[in-house]
């Protein structure tokens, strides 16, 4: 009898191991900071860092509001152009265009707020999209036309 309780005490004590509470499994559209996500996007990649600007200069501006690009711009002009992202709510976003130095970071926002940087952008098409994990995936990417 003595042994059947010790048996039921040690099981009754991994299943509540089992069931007690657990890191959580990470899942494709959790929130990371936006420093974070930036390294991981231009890990290893070349092309310099955007310059930061006047978001007032924008001359092509994106909206960002949960996980949707609201507004975007259809063309921009080509070479030195200053890139404007609106963050609505506290959600980090930013701006890459694939394919362009290695998918880096065009424009940040990494909360609520208007940012704007300096980029050079050669004319082209590009697919333009937010490169937080989960946000492309989502539905934040588009076409842009360059020139």
């Amino acid at each position: 009898m003595r042994r059947t309780s010790i048996v039921l005490v040690l099981a009754l004590g991994l299943f509540l191991t089992a069931c007690s509470a657990q890191e959580p499994e990470v899942v494709l559209n959790e929130q990371v900071p936006a420093a974070q996500a930036v390294a991981e996007v231009a890990e290893g990649e070349e092309g310099e860092p955007a310059v930061e600007a006047d978001f007032a200069a924008a001359e092509a501006v994106w909206v960002a509001e949960q996980l949707a690009f609201t507004s975007a711009p259809s063309s921009m002009p080509a070479d030195e152009v200053v890139m404007g992202l609106q963050v609505i709510g506290g959600l980090p976003h930013n701006v890459i265009f694939e394919g362009l130095e290695g998918d880096r970071v065009l424009v940040d926002g990494p909360g609520e707020g208007e940012f704007a940087a300096v980029n050079t952008i050669p004319a082209g098409t590009y697919t333009y999209y937010c490169g937080i994990p989960g946000h492309r995936a989502a539905g934040m990417e588009g076409e842009i036309t360059v020139g």
